[in-house]
């Protein structure tokens, strides 16, 4: 029992670590983007604009949309988020994160399984545990995009 506790509690350990702590209403955010990364804005009217990051100041962020390039006003904008990049990061870490959950629940059905002692080699349930587990955190890993808000404004500001 004790080993259930300790495995859960470092897979609760590794899930906290990976989530990043990001004040999304600072516009200093912007400057941690790459040049050429595909990013979103959506602006205080509710319009969005697709394109590949060029540069930002203060006042202003630049992007290569279809139609050319767009340069948007700090006050225009409403949030900016990055388009993909996340997904299979995404989906591995619920892959591994389901697997050992899957290896501790599988471990309690094989002692509960075995209470004459009469099989102690027993590994189905670990084995089953982690295919299943490894499974449904893939599942859900793949549901969360693979986008991530980079900035958004405290309010909507009226134009």
């Amino acid at each position: 029992m004790r080993k259930l506790q300790l495995i859960m509690l470092a897979t609760l350990f590794v899930g906290s670590a990976y989530a990043e702590d990001l004040n999304e209403d600072r516009w200093e955010n912007i400057e941690r983007l790459k040049v050429g990364q595909k990013i979103e804005v959506t602006t205080t009217d509710m319009r969005t604009v697709q394109g590949a990051y060029v540069n930002s100041s203060a006042a202003a962020i630049r992007l290569n949309a279809s139609r050319g390039e767009v340069s948007l006003m700090r006050e225009e904008v409403f949030r900016v988020k990055t388009i993909g990049g996340r997904r299979k990061q995404n989906i591995l870490l619920g892959v591994a994160l389901g697997a050992v959950a899957g290896v501790a629940l599988g471990a309690v059905a094989d002692y509960k399984d075995d209470v004459d002692g009469s099989d102690p080699g027993s590994n189905n349930g670990k084995l089953g545990g982690s295919l299943l587990g490894a499974g449904v955190g893939a599942g859900v890993g793949s549901a969360f995009g693979g986008h991530r808000i980079v900035y958004r404004a405290k309010a909507l500001r009226k134009p």
